[in-house]
C-alpha cells in the first residue's frame, strides 16, 4: 500500500517538471518584443516587420481617446488583441510561418465609418 503514495508523488513531480517550461517565454522561443501605439486615426508603426517562424510579443498602447484594438490578417496569428480604452495597454503573441505581406488594422466600429476606414491600417511584413 505504501508504493501507491510514492508512485502518485513521483507522477505529480514528473508532470510538474515537464509542464514548468510551458509558462515561460522561452518555451515558445520568444524572439522579439515590440510596442505599437494606437490613436485617432492611426498606429505609430505603419509597417511591422518580423521574421517567419519567430514568436513576437506585441504590446498595443492606446494613446488616443477612443477604444482601439489591433487585428492581423495573416496565417497563424492569434487574431485580434483585446479592445482597450484610452491610456490602457494589452499584449498579444504573433507567430507567422509564411513569408509575405499582410494587413493589420483596428476593428472598432465607428459612428459613421470603422476605425480602419478612417486610416487605422498598416502592413505586416514577414521575412524569410
Amino acid at each position: 500500500m505504501k508504493a501507491r503514495p510514492v508512485m502518485f508523488v513521483a507522477v505529480l513531480f514528473a508532470l510538474a517538471v515537464s509542464l514548468a517550461p510551458l509558462g515561460s517565454a522561452e518555451a515558445f522561443h520568444l524572439h522579439h518584443r515590440m510596442s505599437v501605439d494606437a490613436f485617432e486615426w492611426g498606429f505609430s508603426a505603419r509597417e511591422i516587420t518580423i521574421p517567419a517562424g519567430a514568436w513576437v510579443q506585441l504590446t498595443l498602447n492606446n494613446t488616443g481617446q477612443f477604444p482601439h484594438d489591433i487585428t492581423f490578417e495573416a496565417p497563424g496569428t492569434w487574431g485580434a488583441s483585446e479592445r482597450i480604452t484610452s491610456g490602457r495597454s494589452t499584449a498579444m503573441d504573433l507567430y507567422v510561418t509564411q513569408p509575405g505581406t499582410y494587413i493589420f488594422y483596428c476593428s472598432v466600429p465607428g459612428t459613421t465609418r470603422t476605425h480602419r476606414e478612417q486610416g487605422m491600417e498598416g502592413r505586416l511584413v514577414v521575412t524569410p
